[in-house]
């Protein structure tokens, strides 16, 4: 007894291992999973965060090139402004020249001139001035922007990520508490089936005990049958040895009984099969007369008919070929073989004529004009 629960423990301590162990896989699993999608979520928001970093460092490189495009353009109209002044106040400019031809060169109406030609080239180059420092406002606006939108965005991947890491929490404790439950369940499972053996082997333990009670009953018992069968068996033998004697003299004269009964039953088979080839050879005899046929009929009639009657009310068309029964093949002649294609011996078509089969696979066409079956072969249509 004590090693039959030893081996029962043994296998319930394999079954809860081998429990454990596919659960903890399972667990295992869970948590790579959970792991992956933790890093995804992060490698997801740096590789955004990269590009949303790149975007804005495009952008501030523009922003620089534009600006510097706008100083450019400034140095540019204030070099010629300062040109174009310069040419206007030279005493041998071409300025100087049309004031000289017109005998205003040292008259108050070229210290006038001199005077505007000055106050444009100021205006111009705070002009140049406001336009650089207009375009620097813009371009610093639109970088303000960019970084604006570089900064939520990288906070919407931040969210991002989170709500991805968040759901992947989520996933991963519901599926923990599901293998957990389902490892807790199994194991509870397992302790109730063996639980269930232990009360089974103790009950048949109990039953060996009663039948090892019983057959040692049984035992004293067959002995004192034997004793008593030893007593009777003289007697027994005696009254077994008359009745032999009596049984094979019933069986000598049953034997006898017997040979004259086949005999007489012989006889009376003989009498019976001469009888029935008499009448079978009649019957393949008769003579028919249909519109096709006038002559002996088909001799497989003897195995069965279809009921088709000739004009004098025989049945003439076996429901057999050579005795092996005839089932429809679900087709007719001109089904396989195309209209007008078959004719029977009188020249009449054989177009609607079904096609017959047989089980071992073969197929058949009634000709009435030859009063019999014919075979043709096995077609791709025909199944």
């Amino acid at each position: 007894m004590d090693e039959r629960i030893a081996e029962l423990e043994r296998q319930k301590a394999q079954a809860l291992q081998n429990s454990n162990n596919t659960y903890g896989d399972m667990l295992q699993d869970n948590q790579n999973l959970y792991d992956k999608q933790y890093q995804l979520a992060e490698d997801a928001e740096r590789t955004q965060n990269e590009l949303l970093d790149k975007q804005l460092a495009y952008n501030e490189q523009v922003v620089n090139r534009n600006k510097e495009e706008a100083r450019k353009n400034m140095e540019t109209e204030q070099k010629k402004a300062r040109n174009d002044y310069l040419n206007y106040i030279n005493p041998y400019g071409a300025q100087a020249e049309a004031l000289g031809s017109q005998g205003l060169l040292n008259s108050g109406v070229s210290g006038n001139a001199q005077m505007g030609a000055y106050t444009i080239y100021q205006n111009r180059n705070a002009t140049a001035n406001k336009v650089m420092q207009d375009a620097f406002v813009q371009y610093d606006d639109e970088m303000a922007q960019a970084r604006l939108n570089h900064d939520s965005n990288m906070a919407q991947n931040a969210l991002a990520k989170l709500q991805a890491q968040m759901d992947a929490l989520k996933e991963f404790t519901q599926n923990k508490n599901s293998i957990t439950q389902q490892q807790l369940t199994n194991n509870q499972n397992i302790d109730s089936e063996y639980y269930g053996r232990y009360s089974d082997e103790y009950n048949r333990y109990q039953e060996e005990l009663a039948r090892q009670e019983a057959i040692r009953q049984w035992e004293a018992e067959m002995a004192e049958q034997q004793r008593q069968y030893n007593e009777n068996l003289a007697y027994q033998r005696e009254q077994a040895q008359r009745a032999q004697q009596q049984w094979e003299q019933q069986m000598a004269y049953q034997k006898e009984q017997d040979r004259l009964a086949q005999q007489q039953w012989q006889k009376e088979y003989e009498l019976q099969k001469k009888a029935y080839e008499n009448s079978a050879e009649l019957e393949d005899n008769r003579i028919i007369e249909t519109d096709y046929w006038n002559g002996p009929i088909n001799k497989d009639v003897k195995y069965g008919t279809f009921g088709t009657k000739d004009k004098n009310g025989v049945e003439y068309q076996p429901d057999n070929y050579e005795g092996k029964k005839l089932s429809k093949s679900g087709y007719k002649v001109k089904d396989i073989f195309g209209t007008g294609k078959l004719f029977g011996e009188t020249g009449a078509s054989l177009d609607n004529q079904t096609i017959w089969q047989t089980k071992d696979g073969k197929y058949y066409i009634w000709d009435g004009s030859q009063n019999k079956y014919f075979e043709v072969q096995l077609v791709s249509r025909v199944r």
